[in-house]
């Protein structure tokens, strides 16, 4: 049986989605399954209702899909900062709130949707860019009144009380602006998807930096274990000090400084390893400037086109 585009695309977001979710929830421990649970119930509703709702738009339910995995982190990490001490019942009924609420806007004003996914003016994009922007602010600032605000201490019930009010006035927010979101993310979903296909096109050009930048970071790697295994004292230090690094370490190293982010937990104090330091430095920052351009200059079509006048040096003449 073969998955029409759409249901690929639909399942394809879900299940970033459902994984991420489930990658929050061993990032904090599985100790509520329940919660869990229904935290993937309520992804895959809202994602699936949206689907129905509006037909078609498979860059909407994609990218609503992507950004619910996003509003899980944010609202898991908010919840474990904030409300830890919630009940979970109150703390699932926060999560799926703004979802709910948003599966009932688009029901509410699925013609009106309708209406400005098929309008795709110049003008009406700069409108959904600031709506979008005001409803995330808006949002933004609830979070930050009722951090401000919410009781402090252990007792379950403040905290609970506290994160469904917050809930409920986003829910509203959301509602308020759900055409608008709704465009927005439909918007941001063929963009993305455009961001895909030429990423495609690169393809040959990206792995070509990567095979060059691997070797140039292996080479330095032994080059740095080497030296560090034939010198009277250690070549390098690591958390400040002096430590012979045997081969992982000297690849880490090699990749964190060919990279140009140099974290500092592993340095050279060796004359001649502080020497090999700054050339890989600059073969780190030449590399990346060199790669950046190519990667975006490249275009396959004109490859193609080259390589036929070379076969047919005769053809491009008059």
């Amino acid at each position: 049986m073969t998955i029409s585009r759409e249901h690929r695309s639909l399942l394809t977001g879900i299940g970033i989605a459902v994984t991420i979710l489930l990658l929050v929830a061993g990032a904090i421990g599985v100790h509520r399954p329940i919660l869990v649970l229904l935290m993937i119930a309520g992804v895959a509703g809202t994602v699936l209702s949206v689907a129905r709702l509006l037909p078609g738009a498979i860059a909407l339910s994609t990218t609503l899909a992507t950004c619910i995995a996003i509003y899980t982190v944010a609202f898991t990490g908010g919840a474990i900062a904030v409300f830890h001490h919630a009940h979970w019942l109150g703390t699932t009924s926060g999560f799926l709130l703004p979802l709910l609420s948003f599966v009932a806007g688009v029901a509410w004003r699925r013609q009106a949707i309708r209406h400005q996914l098929a309008r795709r003016r110049r003008s009406q994009r700069d409108r959904i860019l600031v709506r979008g922007i005001g409803w995330l602010c808006l949002c933004f600032l609830v979070g930050i009144a009722v951090v401000a605000v919410v009781p402090p201490g252990e007792n379950p019930g403040p905290a609970t009380v506290s994160l469904i009010a917050a809930m409920t006035l986003i829910s509203a927010i959301t509602v308020w602006f759900v055409v608008d979101i709704t465009a927005l993310l439909n918007e941001t979903g063929s963009l993305f998807h455009l961001f895909l296909i030429r990423m495609r096109s690169r393809i040959v050009p990206i792995f070509s930096f990567l095979i060059v930048f691997l070797f140039i970071g292996v080479l330095f790697a032994t080059i740095y274990a080497l030296l560090d295994h034939h010198t009277a004292q250690p070549a390098f230090a690591v958390a400040g000090t002096g430590t012979r690094l045997d081969l992982p370490d000297a690849i880490y190293f090699s990749f964190v400084t060919l990279s140009t982010i140099g974290y500092g937990d592993i340095t050279p104090i060796d004359a001649m390893a502080q020497v090999l330091v700054i050339a890989e430095i600059i073969f780190g920052v030449v590399l990346l400037l060199f790669a950046f351009t190519e990667i975006a200059a490249y275009n396959p079509e004109a490859d193609a086109t080259d390589d036929q006048v070379e076969k047919d040096p005769g053809s491009g003449r008059g």
